[in-house]
């Protein structure tokens, strides 16, 4: 029994789940004693998104903002940040429909990266750009084949409709433009890129300035600084360098002394890393979305990669590499699950 304040007439009740039914029985005296009973049925409001995540502290979540996110740091098996599109047999830790969640921004969206790489067949890895050309981010046929614009070459054909995200067959890893799975990305998010630097930078901290553009960053043959500044619309990214440093911070609170850059300092044992997804990878190259954001200019090293070593490593971006998407998922999509892998997080259809 809850009573009422006698003065407003309200009452509080407590202790209710997130988006579960309820059915609320009052009971109403006058002055003469008569009762007058009635019930309301009333459903309770449930945090989507992020706000969902966030409210269950999932192990490895960050105490606070770590560059411009919320994100989950530590090692394989001590972050459950597990992420599914599906359920049942789809939701395996190898599957193609599990993602892993890289941070929950401000505003309560998810940014994803597929656990596994990405597979075409009997091939796992891809070309940055087929030409053998210099070219940046959003010219790169890697960024092309991700969001739908080029049929590609010698490796499958994306078609003009589809997006390399989930398995639908067994031969092609794509996302149907238009279907229930892609209305819950958000399609025109705003990506930064820009120029790489001649040295890797060392903490998180500084990486992430960098690749935020709030840090002018030295470029390569003495050519002097600049700032990322460019930026273009699209679905389907890849991690930038500052998601990796991060994603081996030392603490939930602070992760500006983490340093990827060399094989001594690497970060081998993050979750991040591609050989702690479930598959025993011991020998990789994994593409980031980090490049020269210019072009006809003969740099030696345009790419940053991450290699075997669990380092984050510079070099030319013509060979074939592992590619795994990156996307944010809308801030008002429905989640249930606790994160776990054998309990991923299941976004709703």
């Amino acid at each position: 029994w809850i009573m009422a304040d006698p003065t407003t007439g309200d009452c509080t009740v407590g202790g209710l789940a997130d988006g579960t039914p309820y059915t609320i029985l009052t009971h109403t005296y006058d002055n003469s004693g008569y009762v007058k009973e009635a019930s309301t049925q009333i459903t309770t409001a449930q945090k989507l998104g992020g706000d969902y995540v966030k409210s269950l502290k999932p192990k490895g979540l960050s105490d606070t903002l770590l560059g411009n996110m919320y994100r989950f740091v530590g090692t394989k098996g001590n972050v459950n940040n597990y992420i599914c599109f599906g359920s049942g047999t789809k939701c395996t830790e190898t599957d193609d429909y599990m993602y892993r969640i890289i941070g929950i921004t401000e505003s309560g969206q998810m940014k994803l990266i597929k656990n596994i790489e990405l597979r075409e067949g009997s091939s796992s890895v891809f070309r940055w750009n087929l030409t053998f050309s210099l070219v940046s981010w959003p010219e790169s046929d890697i960024f092309k084949r991700l969001n739908g614009l080029s049929n590609g070459v010698s490796q499958g054909d994306a078609g003009d409709t589809n997006l390399f995200i989930d398995s639908a067959t067994s031969n092609v890893t794509y996302l149907k433009k238009g279907g229930s799975w892609y209305n819950k990305i958000d399609s025109s998010h705003e990506w930064l890129y820009g120029g790489i630097w001649g040295k890797l930078p060392q903490s998180a901290k500084d990486v992430y300035q960098i690749e935020s553009g709030t840090q002018a960053v030295q470029q390569n043959y003495n050519e002097g600084t600049t700032l990322w500044n460019s930026t273009v619309q699209a679905a389907i990214g890849l991690m930038y360098v500052n998601d990796y440093y991060y994603s081996y911070a030392s603490s939930g609170t602070d992760s500006s002394s983490t340093d990827c850059s060399s094989p001594s300092g690497g970060c081998a044992s993050s979750w991040m890393d591609i050989r702690n997804n479930g598959e025993n990878i011991t020998d990789f190259v994994e593409f980031t979305m980090t490049s020269s954001g210019k072009t006809g200019h003969n740099y030696t090293d345009p790419a940053v990669w991450l290699v075997t070593e669990g380092w984050v490593g510079q070099g030319t971006y013509w060979g074939s590499h592992q590619v795994r998407p990156v996307f944010y998922l809308n801030s008002n999509v429905r989640i249930s699950g606790t994160g776990e892998v054998s309990n991923p997080f299941i976004i709703a259809a």
